[in-house]
């Protein structure tokens, strides 16, 4: 597995771990999934895999935040998004401090939405902000021939992110 188009350039932490053992070119292994123990001892037995990690630092930009998901989908959860929508919001005194958006389903790959974010900081989340938000999701969409469903689900789902996000 890896990043196709490479690496994501807004990412906060990204891990190569391709120098650690395969169970996919073991044959014994191959049929097996990572939750069969014999593949996890197999992975637990190598040095390289418990010296991977040996701490990990999160920074608190979003602790104490709001979060929000929702996906449409035409059949089961477990089917694509026809569109998706996940939102971390941090309110002060009743106003969005920061914010990260980000919507999937709606070009090649999943979208960071920096002219909503910047449409709601400083702005209570509101009908008002809600709606702008909404607009911004959408200002130069441009549907291919069958997909034009998306432009009002996306619309609508950032809408209901901010008011989502935004609820006590």
């Amino acid at each position: 597995f890896g990043f196709k188009h490479g690496v994501p350039l807004d990412a906060d932490l990204v891990f190569d771990v391709r120098f650690l053992p395969n169970p996919h070119f073991v044959p014994r292994l191959r049929p097996k999934t990572g939750r069969d123990r014999v593949v996890v001892k197999f992975m637990e037995d190598n040095r390289a895999t418990g010296e991977l990690l040996t701490a990990i630092w999160i920074p608190g930009t979003f602790a104490g935040a709001r979060f929000y998901f929702e996906k449409v989908a035409d059949r089961n959860v477990w089917d694509f998004p026809l569109v998706n929508v996940a939102a971390a919001m941090r309110l002060n005194g009743g106003t969005v401090q920061a914010i990260r958006i980000a919507a999937n389903g709606v070009a090649a790959r999943p979208r960071r939405l920096l002219t909503v974010e910047q449409v709601v900081q400083g702005r209570a989340p509101d009908e008002a902000t809600q709606v702008a938000a909404g607009e911004a999701a959408i200002e130069g969409a441009q549907p291919l021939q069958h997909n034009g469903y998306k432009v009002p689900l996306l619309r609508n789902l950032v809408r209901r992110a901010i008011r989502g996000s935004g609820d006590s």
